[in-house]
């Protein structure tokens, strides 16, 4: 029982009754040891009453973010890798701050480690774990867990960041590599330039989810699994590549196994698992020849089908509908500007002589 430092700021430690009780004091140590004193000799504050029950005003980050997580755990049951990320979120600022009271959080706290964090990693990575701690305060004070929260202020950004894209030279290099080993990865890399899919939307595709005749793939969602925001949609397909889905499909069938689109082994009928379907796509693009700057993943033919779509007359509504996008500011960022783009945007100009 005492004093004790985190980071600049003196915290209060004192017994009432049999409970534990922390709070925030100042900067200045005579003056945290002048106020302690004070809190000692007074009588515990009432909590406060709400929608909720009554507020705990000894109540540590620790217990306020493990019933958040619980509540995620509910709310979030069909998506594990959403949990997985609250999860890590949660480890990390309970190492941090679990001991603290929840009740006037310090914000000093917050920047000072905002200003580590960012020596180790981007300011995206960082405001994604803001994301998740505004998250869980947000929470508390709607359920009356919490009165007041501090404002977790977002890092900017210098630059927009423009998704990268492939030329057709690296599109046709990476068809062209799609053998012996890398197989099984042509219809993934076909359905992702084709459909624009996401890395887990090609895992969960059935052949349930796709109509041939008609031209269309759905991605719905499925037990254990859901699309990202739970944003069900139906993506149109060319005839052509409905035609070579469907010999792909007819040859599946003749082996045996023609449950998933994508499948990690034909002859069994297996799925692809997240971590082999990463690693097998890193390879491809490094036999293929196609050097992309930083993990070579899948989400770079999603952003080619969204450029492509893009220029060759596509809407930006209908855009964000095919890809699933909550809003138009994030299909916005494949609006990139070519050399061609600027000619035809100003073909119009001649003043007459």
């Amino acid at each position: 029982m005492g004093l004790y430092l985190r980071g600049k700021t003196w915290y209060g430690r004192w017994a009432v009754n049999g409970r534990v009780r922390r709070k925030a004091l100042s900067t200045d140590r005579a003056e945290a040891e002048r106020m302690l004193e004070e809190l000692r000799g007074s009588a515990p504050p009432r909590a406060a009453k709400g929608c909720a029950g009554e507020r705990r005003v000894d109540l540590t980050l620790r217990e306020l973010l493990q019933q958040w997580l619980q509540h995620q755990s509910v709310a979030h049951h069909n998506k594990p890798r959403s949990l997985e990320t609250f999860e890590i979120a949660v480890r990390r600022f309970t190492h941090l701050w679990g001991e603290l009271p929840a009740e006037n959080f310090p914000k000093q706290e917050i920047e000072a480690w905002k200003a580590t964090r960012l020596r180790k990693v981007s300011p995206v990575t960082l405001n994604n774990d803001l994301k998740s701690f505004r998250a869980a305060l947000r929470w508390a004070r709607r359920e009356n867990l919490i009165r007041d929260i501090p404002r977790v202020e977002a890092i900017r950004t210098t630059k927009r960041r423009i998704p990268k894209t492939l030329t057709n030279d690296e599109i046709t290099a990476l068809l062209r590599a799609c053998t012996g080993r890398f197989e099984g990865m042509q219809v993934v890399v076909k359905l992702a330039l084709y459909c624009g899919l996401r890395r887990d939307e090609l895992r969960w595709l059935t052949w349930a989810d796709v109509e041939l005749t008609n031209g269309w793939v759905h991605v719905v969602e499925k037990p254990g699994w859901s699309p990202k925001s739970n944003a069900e949609r139906s993506v149109p397909i060319s005839e052509s590549f409905a035609e070579w889905l469907k010999a792909y499909r007819d040859r599946l069938i003749h082996a045996g196994a023609h449950n998933w689109v994508c499948q990690q082994d034909e002859r069994s009928g297996e799925q692809w698992n997240l971590k082999q379907l990463s690693q097998i796509a890193k390879a491809l693009f490094v036999e293929a020849g196609v050097y992309c700057k930083g993990q070579h993943t899948l989400h770079r033919l999603r952003s080619t089908y969204a450029t492509r779509v893009l220029r060759t007359g596509g809407d930006l509504e209908s855009l964000r509908a095919i890809l699933g996008h909550a809003d138009l500011e994030t299909t916005s960022l494949y609006l990139s500007a070519s050399a061609e783009s600027k000619r035809r945007a100003i073909a119009g100009l001649d003043l007459p002589e």
